[in-house]
Parts: C-alpha cells; structure tokens; sequence
C-alpha cells in the first residue's frame, strides 16, 4: 500500500517484520523513483513502541493487520496518528473490537467502506476511516 500513497505523500515510513516485503517495498520505490520512502524490517509492535519512544507522530496512520486484529497495537496508533487512521481490516469481529478502542482514544468514525473482494465466500474487506477529536 505504501507505494501508491508515496506519489501524494511528502513522506512514507513501513514497518513490515518480512524480510522479502522489506526487499520487494526498496526495490520497487527505487524502480518508481520514489525518494520519499522509509521501510524498517521489525516486528511492528516494538517498531510502533520505537516510533512513540522516539516521539514520532504522523498525519495518516495506515494499518492493515492480519485477521488477529491489532489488540496490541491500538494504544501505540493512537500515540502516533495525529489526525487519521486508516484501518483495512479482514476479520469484521476483530475490526469492531478495534475501532471500540480507537474511538475511546479520542478516534471518529468518519467513512465505513466495505469491499466484497472475494464474491462467493464469506471473506470480506473493510476500510475505515477514522479522525482524530479535536
């Protein structure tokens, strides 16, 4: 997802804990001439817990977890994410159990998009769009 946001973005950092995401992210920025982009290999719990440690924050926080959800990651993405969070989610039972606790981190729904990428199967996609209270 980080290489089309890059050609809008003034800057993107990935984390990503597979070695051949890390590789295959690098070397297609440098094929796209994409100088704006960042990708740290590392579990991304204790990648996020740098992040806030480092006191890092950023404008749009894109997650996309695996179907587990991201119960551990929810209090660092509300650290980081300064105005919005976009969660693309494959579990709707997880995805719920997270928005509940980005919305008691100060986090709006703004945008509910689901995506039926799969037709025939019970597998479906979610986007959301959530903002930060001001």
């Amino acid at each position: 997802m980080s290489l089309p946001i890059a050609g809008q973005a003034r800057e993107v950092y990935g984390i990503e804990a597979q070695g051949s995401a890390i590789r295959s992210a690098v070397r297609n920025s440098e094929i796209n001439q994409l100088s704006n982009c960042t990708f740290k290999k590392s579990d991304v719990v204790k990648g996020c817990r740098d992040l806030v440690t480092e006191k890092q924050c950023f404008d749009i926080v894109i997650c996309d977890p695996p179907r587990r959800g991201m119960a551990e990651l929810v209090e660092l993405v509300a650290v980081v994410a300064e105005k919005r969070v976009v969660y693309v989610s494959c579990d709707p039972t997880t995805l719920c159990r997270d928005l509940a606790k980005l919305v008691e981190r100060g986090f709006c729904i703004q945008a509910v998009q689901p995506i039926d990428m799969f037709p025939q199967t019970y597998h479906i996609e979610t986007v959301v769009l959530l903002e930060k209270n001001r």
